[in-house]
Parts: structure tokens; sequence; C-alpha cells
């Protein structure tokens, strides 16, 4: 497949993916307008007082309301994710406390990785990526962010470059860069911005019941802003729904597909088994400590066990592609 088709076949992926958002984003709508009917009915039935000088509402108004505010939430933060993340990858690695490494570099572990990201941008035919550390990440693990490959930067964890061979390392970095040539990467952009449309009221729902239940003082807390917040974290779940089910689609097929790729560029399945075993048997594993995981997981080499709802192939399926007799053992 040449670049054309595969350019093709991505515009193609991410056209079905803007549907499926507008589908999810429909069901999220609908499940607010429910809730604002089901409130309306229960105040008409068992509170039906009315204050004179006030308009009654009907439920037609309320529904249209609720949609209307719904709507300009989540197209707020649409907009707000696509402006954040407008500098492209640079934006994500940021976003992530990534360090951005430019030549020369004293420290010669430094200067490998910027050598492996270039040799496996020659062999898959790409312009060189900026390169960013992941430094207090210790946990193995990388990915790349950018709108195409003139803008894309490939991240690294400090535990990576801490854990992994040369070998190795040049393995990762070509399963990243397959992302790019593939058209993951820019796919994956896009979803984090839709994305971000579909989770903001679970995120607002949260946000009021840490205020609402979490406060330090007796003050600070509020029952009804925490029952609020209860009621918008369950409407929102709808739309949290939909999103894990996108980054899972879009994460087991291209993730396999990526690692048959990086050990075409590498010619060393074996340095990509070895990565992946590392990453199974080191107490730290894949982790990532950045409070930003959950926006850039469907980003990862590897998901870590601390993000909601795995979505990856399993490191032990990833491994038996490539190494078919291998027992399960780390």
């Amino acid at each position: 497949m040449d670049f054309f088709e595969r350019e093709a076949e991505a515009r193609s992926r991410s056209r079905i993916f803007s549907f499926l958002f507008l589908m999810a984003a429909a069901s999220t709508i609908a499940s607010v307008d429910l809730l604002a009917w089901g409130v309306w009915a229960a105040e008409s039935r068992y509170f039906p007082i009315r204050f004179e000088g006030l308009p009654t509402l009907s439920a037609t108004d309320l529904i249209i309301g609720a949609t209307a505010l719904t709507l300009v939430i989540m197209v707020t933060a649409v907009i707000q994710k696509s402006l954040a993340l407008s500098r492209g990858g640079a934006a994500v690695a940021e976003l992530m406390d990534g360090t951005r490494l430019t030549p020369p570099l004293a420290d010669p572990v430094r200067r490998q990785l910027l050598d492996v990201v270039e040799e496996m941008a020659v062999a898959a035919s790409l312009p060189v990526p900026t390169v960013y550390l992941l430094e207090r990440e210790d946990g193995i693990n990388a990915f790349v962010a950018g709108f195409d490959p003139e803008d894309a930067v490939v991240c690294v964890t400090q535990g990576a470059l801490d854990a992994l061979s040369r070998d190795e390392l040049q393995a990762v970095v070509a399963h990243e860069l397959s992302h790019v040539v593939n058209g993951d990467m820019t796919l994956n952009v896009q979803l984090t911005v839709q994305l971000h449309g579909l989770i903001v009221l679970s995120q607002i729902g949260r946000g009021l019941m840490n205020l609402g239940f979490g406060g330090r003082s007796k003050e600070s807390r509020s029952s009804i802003a925490g029952a609020i917040g209860l009621i918008v974290l369950a409407v929102g779940s709808v739309g949290a729904f939909f999103g894990g089910l996108f980054k899972r689609a879009v994460s087991r097929e291209r993730e396999r597909l990526a690692d048959a790729e990086a050990v075409q560029f590498t010619r060393n399945p074996g340095a990509l088994v070895g990565a992946l075993k590392k990453i199974g048997s080191l107490p730290c594993g894949a982790a990532i400590q950045s409070p930003k995981l959950d926006q850039v997981s469907h980003f990862l080499f590897v998901e870590p066990d601390n993000a909601l709802g795995r979505r990856h192939p399993s490191l032990t399926s990833r491994i038996r592609a490539i190494e078919p007799d291998f027992d399960g053992n780390f």
C-alpha cells in the first residue's frame, strides 16, 4: 500500500469517526433531554405549585433549552480543545510536560534517542520529527502526535531510556513512526478533540462532586452541588461510554499493524518483543503518572493499567503475534 492509499484510508476512517461522533453526541443530548423531561414530569405531578407572574414552562420549552445548553457546552469544549492543540504535536507534548530535546546534548543516552529517531524516520521515509522526553515518567512508554508528518513529535518516557536497550528503543520508535505513516497520528489528534466534547459533561459532574462531597471543611462542602454533580456525571457517562468505544475501535487494529511495521522497519522482531516483555516484567510497567493520561491514553505505545477502560490489545497477544510460542511468562 503506497502513501496515497494510506492517506485515502485515513480520510475514510476520519469521516466514519466523525459520523459516529455525531451519533454519540446526539445520544448524549438525548440523555440530557430525558433527564430534563423527567424532572419536569416529576415537578408537574408532585409539586404543581405555580407562582403568580411567572410563566409556565412546558416540556417542549424545557427540552429545547436543555438541548441548546448541552450543545453550547459540547461545542465550546470541542473549540477549546481544538485551539489548545492548534500548534500540533508540540501542544500535546507540552500538555504531558514533555521537554524538547535539541542538539547538542551532553547526555549520551539522550543523544542516542535523537539518533534512533533520525534513523527510523529515514527508514520510514518521513521527515525527522521533533523529540520530547517525559522526564517525570518512570514507566516504559512513548507516543507520536501531530496533524501531519511535518509537525509530528515523538515523546518518549524517561523510563524507556533507562530500561530499554538501543535495539529495543529503536523498535518502540519504529512502532510509533508507523502511526505517522498510516495516518493514525492525525486520527488520534482528531479523536482527542472530538472526545473532549463527549466527556466534558462527565468532567463537569466530577468537578461538582469533588466540590460538594470532597471539601476539606464542612463549610466548603455542599450536598446540593454534590448531588447535582452526581446527576451530571451519570448523564455525561453516556458520552464517556461512546468515547471509550471509539478509542477501543481505533487502538486494537492499529496497534497490531504498527507492531508488524516496526518489525519491518527494524528487521529485528526480537527487539520489539524484548521491549514488550520488559514492560510486562518491571514493576512500573507502562505507567504514566500525569493527570492528563486519559486525554492521550489512545496515543500510547502500551496503555497503562491506570488508564480508564483498557483499549489496546494485551501485551501477551502482541508478543504472541511475533513470537507464537511465548508462554506468557515475562
